[in-house]
């Protein structure tokens, strides 16, 4: 048995403080009966409900990643998107969740689950899981626009300063740690008269994009679970790589 809160929060649709609100607001009934008790015992066969809804706990975790195509919007609930990321994926899209959203035009490794656990310590910047974009730009961006972006910009109230910049390839990697609403384009736009032709983010933590195609998502391995939470320590900082 497990206490109330816990078995609501463990569906997924409801955080564990605000599991506690809804009991203590009447929302929540166990066999038919309201309940006021937080902590009240509940059992396996009982029937929770919470404003009318059967609740039952999540039987375990998806973690997903999906390779976003441009064109996808980031969002459950955006009624002017024509597409979203959630269309790409099927059985109970609607209880996961992603770990930093991608504008609608960018692409590449969008991480995505039911445990918000994991979000949380994937996307929060306290914990310092860096993420590494490849960004080409029209024309590309010369040696004077990448140290104004590595110096930091100030840009509508905000100071934006990625933890590395540099060449790679045909076009540029960035490494972020807190990811501010859309910071790339804002740093780009700040120090050159470039366009971002791609914006692709290609890494989590020690997480690398595979060969997963555009649109394509699948299943993640505990080992590699481990690998997107791994702080400090983006394959793409090593200057050889």
């Amino acid at each position: 048995m497990v206490n109330l809160t816990k078995y609501l929060a463990s569906s997924g649709i409801i955080s564990r403080r605000n599991a506690a609100d809804a009991v203590k607001a009447g929302r929540v009934a166990v066999n038919g009966n309201t309940v006021l008790e937080p902590g009240l015992p509940v059992a396996d066969n009982d029937i929770v409900t919470l404003d009318g809804n059967t609740v039952k706990p999540i039987a375990s975790h998806r973690y997903i990643m999906l390779n976003k195509p441009p064109g996808y919007t980031s969002t459950h609930s955006d009624s002017h998107a024509e597409k979203t990321i959630f269309d790409l994926i099927q059985n109970n899209a609607d209880k996961l969740d992603f770990a930093g959203r991608l504008d609608k035009m960018s692409e590449g490794m969008l991480l995505l689950s039911t445990d918000g656990k994991f979000i949380q310590r994937i996307a929060h910047p306290s914990f310092e899981v860096l993420k590494a974009y490849f960004v080409k730009t029209v024309p590309p961006l010369n040696g004077n626009a990448i140290a104004k972006i590595q110096s930091g910009v100030h840009d509508d109230g905000d100071f934006l300063k990625p933890r590395m910049v540099k060449t790679f390839q045909d076009g540029v990697i960035f490494i972020l740690n807190e990811g501010k609403k859309r910071e790339i384009r804002r740093l780009v736009a700040a120090s050159s008269q470039a366009k971002i032709t791609i914006l692709r983010r290609i890494a989590t933590g020690m997480l690398k994009m595979d060969n997963l195609k555009p649109g394509q998502w699948r299943e993640l391995s505990t080992e590699e679970l481990e690998l997107a939470a791994i702080p400090n320590l983006s394959p793409f900082l090593n200057p050889e790589d």
